[in-house]
C-alpha cells in the first residue's frame, strides 16, 4: 500500500477492519505535506494477514492519496476504493 500527503502536514490514521467490521490494526502516522510511505499491509498491520475486510484511510489536517494493490502469484489488481460518505463520492 502507498499513501502521500498530497495536503498540509496531517495526521493520518489507517484501520484496518474485518469482513464484520471489527477493528484489526489502528496505526496513526504523522506526515509532512508532500510526505509519501510504503508499506506491505501484514507487515504494518499484522491482524491483517490472511484476512479479508477493508483499510479506511483518514486524514486529519490535510489530504491525502492511497494505492492498495493485491498480488495472486504473477497477477495483481488494485484494490476498489469505497468512499466514506456514499453521498460526497463522483457520479459518473
Amino acid at each position: 500500500m502507498a499513501v502521500t500527503n498530497i495536503g498540509a502536514a496531517s495526521s493520518v490514521q489507517i484501520a484496518v477492519r474485518d469482513e464484520s467490521g471489527s477493528i484489526t490494526d489502528n496505526k496513526t502516522i504523522a506526515m509532512a505535506a508532500g510526505a509519501k510511505t510504503t508499506f506491505v499491509l501484514p507487515t504494518f498491520a499484522p491482524g491483517s494477514a490472511g484476512r479479508r475486510g477493508l483499510v479506511q484511510v483518514t486524514a486529519t489536517g490535510g489530504s491525502v492519496a492511497a494505492l492498495a494493490l493485491r498480488f495472486n502469484g504473477l497477477e495483481f489488481t488494485t484494490l476498489p476504493v469505497v468512499p466514506a460518505d456514499p453521498a460526497a463520492a463522483p457520479h459518473p
